[in-house]
């Protein structure tokens, strides 16, 4: 049997009624996969449980009792709480869904109900019963960055912490600093450093939305009348608006011509999906995805596919200029990951820093 933690905040009696008959009925015919309650019937100790208690999951009432008599709390707060400082997927209840906030319906980890449907309580717990394995490996994850992170203090923060104190005074400073340093230390653990067998997934190439709200970064990409382009101009010049005009390269999709790293991309994926493929077969398969990873065209970066598309070549000869001001963020499509950005980056600088040499006439070597 496995639990899911669910709070479930309301301040009506009736309401905490129908919620816990559902979450008894769902038990009773779910015997492998429990529900387990926990209730609040203000902001206040919605706030306590969510900050104390290891949860999964939440169900929030638009309108609540905020711990005053006749003071009324707003469920909107609680949800964006439990979207942005806990990550947990939240639905909302209402007898008016009208009055979630405009910006929470354009999320997807959140859904409404409307307490006058036949069975809104047990419409809300099936569907959170949906995002079951996302829980599963969401909680994982979390365990996961806590173990690393453990051993991250253990063995870099705690031993240097008189140099963190003799370094910053201002306590608030401090605390990013070590955030950065615990953030930094653990991808570098979870990647790069651990010698993970498993190897890196192809959609951990990329942020989906973008990383940036607010700006184009390096290594955007944005899909524009003419196509995909990613951005090269430097991460320095666009953090401090230094850059007037953005520089962005073609990202193209597979071709039929001649020499092009992903001619009959379709037909070899399609072939190599074959489960049952023999030695010959699965060195075939290594060698032509190893060969498109590890960057082995020159001029050419590849791309694998954003999402259900497909695949693109970065063409550095194809390039072109956005004013800053011009570029629509609305049009940006991912950002290439943190962790793939410098050897975009780095194989552009080795392209353009070409510089070749005059022909030198071989027949002077060896005059007939």
């Amino acid at each position: 049997m496995v639990q899911k933690h669910v709070l479930f905040v309301d301040d009506d009696a009736t309401d905490l009624y129908s919620f816990n008959k559902a979450v008894g009925r769902w038990n009773e015919e779910n015997p492998d996969t429990q529900f387990v309650a926990l209730i609040a019937n203000s902001v206040a100790e919605a706030k306590s449980l969510l900050g104390s208690r290891r949860l999964d999951c939440a169900l929030f009432d638009l309108k609540l009792g905020n711990g005053g008599p006749g003071v009324r709390g707003d469920g909107n707060e609680l949800v964006r709480l439990g979207l942005t400082d806990y990550g947990i997927p939240a639905g909302i209840i209402s007898s008016n869904t009208q009055d979630v906030d405009q910006d929470l319906k354009r999320v997807r980890m959140l859904k409404a109900f409307d307490k006058g449907d036949e069975d809104p309580y047990g419409d809300a717990l099936r569907w959170l019963a949906g995002q079951w394995a996302m829980m599963d490996v969401l909680a994982e994850s979390r365990s996961e960055i806590r173990r690393t992170g453990a051993a991250i203090f253990r063995n870099q923060i705690w031993s240097q912490w008189e140099n963190y104190e003799k370094a910053e005074q201002n306590q608030n400073l401090l605390i990013r600093i070590v955030a950065r340093q615990y953030a930094g230390q653990i991808a570098e653990h979870l990647g790069t450093a651990s010698g993970d067998p498993a190897g890196w997934h192809p959609f951990e190439h990329y942020i989906q939305p973008a990383m940036l709200e607010e700006r184009a970064q390096t290594g955007d990409i944005f899909h524009l009348e003419d196509g995909c382009w990613v951005v090269l101009t430097p991460a320095c010049d666009l953090a401090t608006g230094k850059a007037p005009v953005i520089l962005l390269a073609h990202c193209r999709e597979p071709t039929d011509k001649q020499g092009d790293p992903l001619k009959d991309w379709d037909v070899r994926v399609a072939e190599f999906a074959n489960k049952t493929l023999n030695k010959d077969g699965r060195k075939a398969r290594d060698e032509y995805f190893k060969g498109l990873v590890n960057q082995s065209y020159p001029g050419k970066h590849f791309l694998p596919p954003i999402a259900e598309g497909r695949p693109m070549v970065v063409e550095f000869k194809t390039l072109r200029t956005v004013p800053s001001n011009d570029l629509d963020l609305g049009k940006r499509i991912a950002s290439i990951a943190p962790a793939f950005v410098p050897n975009l980056v780095q194989r552009f600088g080795a392209y353009v820093s070409r510089t070749g040499q005059p022909n030198i006439e071989v027949s002077h070597f060896a005059p007939d």
